[in-house]
């Protein structure tokens, strides 16, 4: 059984690494395509490139709170481990951290679409 526990929390370890790569790897793709954004003269729709400007934008605010939301679900989870809290503010604390995790997991998606959506709309418009 100890086994079993041990390769869930080394997986769980190298899923946690990999989204924070992921997200960060998104957010230097989306500070270049801001870059290139600004630096576009379009020939094309200017509708499009205000747009895919906007998505990048917001494709930004969300990789910051990805962020921000995964370090928040850390903490709570090191509360959890605590051994010197009682029961009810660990199983608040448990709680927390489930929510902020499923918040992390649908910033990221959130993140990858409107970069995406941003990107291909600046192809459009040059």
């Amino acid at each position: 059984m100890a086994g079993s526990n041990d390769r869930f929390v080394r997986w769980q370890g190298r899923l946690l690494t990999q989204l924070g790569a992921v997200n960060n790897t998104v957010l230097v793709l989306t500070t270049a395509s801001l870059g290139f954004a600004v630096k576009m003269e379009s020939p094309g729709s200017q509708c499009a490139l205000c747009l895919g400007t906007a998505l990048l934008v917001g494709s930004v605010f969300l990789a910051v709170g990805c962020a921000l939301s995964r370090l928040w679900d850390f903490r709570m989870t090191v509360r959890v481990t605590r051994v010197d809290l009682d029961e009810s503010k660990r199983e608040n604390a448990r709680d927390w951290a489930e929510f902020l995790g499923c918040v992390t997991w649908w910033l990221l998606h959130l993140q990858l679409a409107t970069f995406a959506t941003g990107a291909a709309l600046l192809v459009a418009a040059s």
